[in-house]
Order: structure tokens, then sequence, then C-alpha cells
């Protein structure tokens, strides 16, 4: 009788102590998971201010351990979000070496088509959180099966406090008062504050006017027209190997700078024509130049090596009313496997400019994308230098491939949508205190048929090495039929500060909550940032 007293005594000691040292090992495990927690308290100086971090902590700490204790349903949603969190936060932390932002967020959703490269990239970290992912859930199993009790309030509890402190912080701190929210909640919250964003974009009107622009004759001469897109070509990497080509009806113009440094944002400033002084604005309310081509009467294609409008219905920013001026697709999949497409790319633009009348052709390729080796078939991609060689076999090829072959009336504005950083841990897309000058360098080649030569010679020489994506769409733009007034074209005199200073542009193209578009300003000639760069001016 005395051992059958004892025993379930000693059985329920044994479960208390199994849920005390599993709770024990998750918390432990979840610090472990939120590496940017001693970095954000000793960035506060503030007892009150870390007191309330402190609650943010121990909020989060409470919602994770209180997956244990939830009814089934509960801890299966927990589980699961906590997971994502985890997985998108800590694995961006090990990779960047910082915390998630709001801008890396909209980066993140604005580059999903780019995601097996990043897995490709970074196998090991993401590995290792996965690793930590499945060691929280292991635990929280131990403490299901050691405590038979159901409680959802510590999930709830936690949970809800952590969300009302995140809007709260967010309010009163802005973005980079949420870098040290710990990351079981950081992501999910994220993409919350960005759907609610996105939505009051779509259903809040900002009573801004379009733009006025001016009609201008069309130039009989030209009869197509075509913008090249290539995907991140550095502009001084390129620069040499164009030059020592010798290709025929080419003009160089050395180092060009991008709108963004990244993709999405570039391709969308580029087919906006976005006007650096209020590109907010601009980027809302100009029309595409897909539709001035349309409108002035030019048959509409667009050559997509990438898969932008197959895959990934948010990338590059293409919408329904912006892909209606589309006359013809070529898609990805005609274009063969992923590092032939480029090649395959130029006889499909050849049958596209045999077309009947004026044709206006985007084209948008694949490039060379980090890890650099996949973008080389198979047999090369151990070469020594795979940047190098994947420029010159896409990017060099393809214009020696439309050199000579252009019919009459053709002008080619080539470009890439950002440049390179070689030093950083993420080669481009990176924000201000990690980022170089470097990712907004790219070439810009202005191409033609032999009978518009005549074209190229009459560019202002003193845009070699100073002229940038805005040049170009505006360039276009004209020789759509329509030109916005105070904005420079290749065939027009530049302005000193043309030639001095550069908006580089970071972040979602479209700002946040209603702020302008951010940038940093880079002094031209020195190709540096410059230390007065300071916030946008206000649309």
């Amino acid at each position: 009788m005395v051992t059958e007293s004892i025993l379930p005594r000693t059985l329920k000691l044994t479960r208390q102590a199994q849920v005390v040292i599993a709770c024990a090992l998750l918390v432990a495990l979840s610090l472990w998971m939120n590496p940017q927690i001693p970095q954000r308290m000793a960035s506060l100086a503030n007892p009150l201010k870390q007191l309330i971090y402190l609650v943010e902590i121990l909020a989060a700490l409470l919602a994770l351990v209180g997956c244990g204790f939830a009814r089934r349903r509960w801890a299966i949603l927990g589980g699961l979000f906590f997971s994502v969190n985890f997985l998108v936060g800590t694995s961006f932390f090990r990779i960047r070496g910082r915390p998630l932002t709001l801008v890396d967020g909209k980066t993140l959703l604005e580059s999903v088509g780019n995601t097996g490269d990043a897995l490709s990239q970074f196998t090991v970290p993401i590995f290792i959180v996965v690793l930590q992912i499945l060691g929280v859930l292991a635990l929280l199993i131990w403490v299901r099966a050691a405590l038979r009790a159901r409680n959802s309030l510590p999930l709830i509890t936690g949970s809800l406090t952590a969300a009302v402190m995140y809007v709260a912080i967010l309010a009163i701190g802005g973005d980079t008062a949420l870098n040290g929210f710990p990351m079981q909640f950081q992501a999910g919250l994220h993409a919350g504050t960005l759907a609610v964003d996105a939505a009051a974009r779509r259903w809040v009107p900002d009573g801004k006017a379009a733009a006025a622009f001016q009609r201008v004759p069309l130039d009989p001469a030209v009869r197509h027209l075509v913008l090249v897109i290539d995907e991140s070509v550095e502009g001084s990497v390129f620069r040499d190997m164009v030059d020592q080509a010798h290709l025929p009806y080419l003009r160089n113009f050395g180092l060009g700078y991008s709108f963004a440094n990244s993709s999405p944002a570039s391709n969308l400033m580029l087919r906006r024509g976005a006007d650096p002084k209020d590109a907010g604005t601009s980027l809302r309310h100009f029309p595409s130049l897909l539709q001035m081509a349309k409108e002035a009467g030019f048959r509409t294609a667009y050559i997509d090596c990438q898969g932008v409008l197959k895959d990934v219905a948010v990338q590059d920013y293409f919408d329904d009313l912006e892909r209606s001026y589309i006359d013809e697709v070529v898609p990805s999949g005609a274009l063969g496997v992923r590092t032939s497409r480029d090649l395959n790319a130029i006889p499909a633009l050849i049958g596209q400019l045999g077309k009947a009348g004026r044709t206006f052709t985007l084209i948008n390729k694949v490039g060379i994308h980090f890890p650099y080796a996949h973008s080389l078939p198979p047999e090369l991609s151990g070469v020594p230098n795979p940047y190098a060689v994947a420029i010159s076999r896409s990017s060099l090829a393809f214009l020696v491939g439309l050199a000579g072959r252009l019919p009459e009336g053709t002008l080619v504005f080539y470009t890439s949508d950002h440049g390179q950083n070689f030093q950083a841990k993420a080669p481009h897309g990176n924000l201000p205190g990690e980022c170089s000058p470097s990712e907004w360098t790219v070439p810009v080649i202005l191409l033609s048929s032999s009978d518009l030569a005549g074209r190229l010679k009459g560019v202002d020489p003193r845009w070699q090495d100073h002229a940038s994506h805005a040049l170009m769409s505006e360039s276009i733009r004209n020789l759509l039929g329509q030109r916005m007034p105070g904005m420079p074209t290749l065939w027009s005199a530049p302005s000193p500060e043309d030639l001095s200073r550069h908006r580089a542009f970071y972040g979602s193209p479209m700002g946040l909550f209603g702020k302008p578009i951010s940038y940093l300003t880079i002094d031209m000639d020195r190709r540096v940032f410059l230390p007065q760069s300071g916030a946008p001016a206000a649309p």
C-alpha cells in the first residue's frame, strides 16, 4: 500500500520536472534564435526603454512556451506561426547580420522569384535555423506529452501583448524602433503591417493630379524602339568589355546609374519613366512606356526571359492594366533553359522587329544573378571568375548578336536593373550603412541600325559616365511622342546638377505609410555617397 501511494506522487513530480526542463530548454533555444537581443538591449541607454524591451521579450517567450499548454488548435496555429517567423527572421539575421526591417520585408516579397537562388546561396545558415526550429517543435511536443492540462490563455495573452506593443512602438518610434522585436513575431507582424499599407494604397486616394505631359512629334525615321533591361550587370566591369568588342553602330556611355539597387524597383521606375525629384508621385500617376507606345500606334511586345508575368504576379510591379497594353508576350518557357534564354531572345527580338508598322519591345533578361555560377551551363560552373564569364557569355554576347542585324529605323536602349556590391553580404538591395555606390552603377548603351548612326553621334558627349535610367526613360518617352517638361534626354544638354549628383533610390519604390521613396545621393564624379544625403523632398 505504501508503494502504491508513493508511485503516483513520484510519477507526478517526474512530469513536473520534465515540464520545467523542457520549458527551460525552450527559453534558452528561443533566446539563441533571437541574436538581435543583446545588440538591442545595449543600444537602449534609457532604463524605461530597457524595461519596455524586456516586457517585449517576456511576452514573446510566454506565447512560445504557451504553445505547450494550449489546446490543440491553438497550439498548431501558434507552432506554425512561430516556425515561419523564426525561419524568415532568424535566417535573415544570420545571413545579413541585422534584423529584418519593414523595408526588407517589402523587398523580400517583391523578390520572391529569386527564392531558389537565395536558398542555394545561403543553404548552410538556413539549414541551421531549420534544425533549431525542429528543436523548438520537439520541446513543445515534450511539454505537451508531460503536462496533460490544457490552457490557451498564456499563448493568447503573450501574443496579444506582443502585437499591441508592436503597433505602439511602430506608431511612436517607426520602423527602426522594431529592430530588436522578438523573431517569433517579427516577420509575421511586418507582413501584416505591409498588408495594411497595401490596402490603404488601394482604397485611399492620394488626391494628387496626374502629370501634364507635352506632345512632341514622332520621329518618322525611328520605327522600332527596344528597351533591354539586363540583370545584375555592374557598370565598371562591363564598360571595358564593350569597348574592346568594337561593335558597329553602338554608343557606350560608360558608367551609368540605375534608379534603384533592386530589380523590382528599377524595373517599375524604368517603365514609368519616374521623375527622380518626385519619384513617389510620378510612379503613382505616370503611365507606363508600354501604354504610351500603344497609344502612339506602336505594336508592343514583352520578351520575358525571367518568367515575371508567368511565375510571380507581384514581381516587377506589373498589374493587369499595364499588361493590357502588351500585344504579345514571349514567355520564358519559349526561350529554353535559363542559361540559354538571353541568347535565344535575340532571334525572338529580330522576329518582333520584322513585324509591320512601328514596334516597341521590352526585354527583361535573365542576366547574371547570384550565385553567379548558376548563370552558367554545368560545363562552365567551375570557372575561376563566374561573374565575368557569365557577363561575357550572356550580356556581351547578346549585344554582339544584335550589332549589325537590326532592321532600318531601330534604336535599342540597353541597361541593367542594378549593379553589384562584391564586398557586402548581399550583392545588392542593401540599406544605408551597408550599401555601396556600385549597387547603382550600370551600363547605359545605345545601339542603332546603320541608317540611324547619326542619332548616336548627335548625343551630347557630356553624358559620358553621367547617364542614368531617368535619362533613358525620358529619351524613350520623347520618341513615343510625349515629354515631361524639365526632364533631359540623351539629345539635350545636361545641367550642372545632371552631371554632379544622382538620386540612388532604395527600398520600396512606393515608399511606406504614405512617405516618399527613400534615397541616397551619389557624387557621380567621385562615385561616393554625399554626406548631406537626407530625406526625400515631399511630393
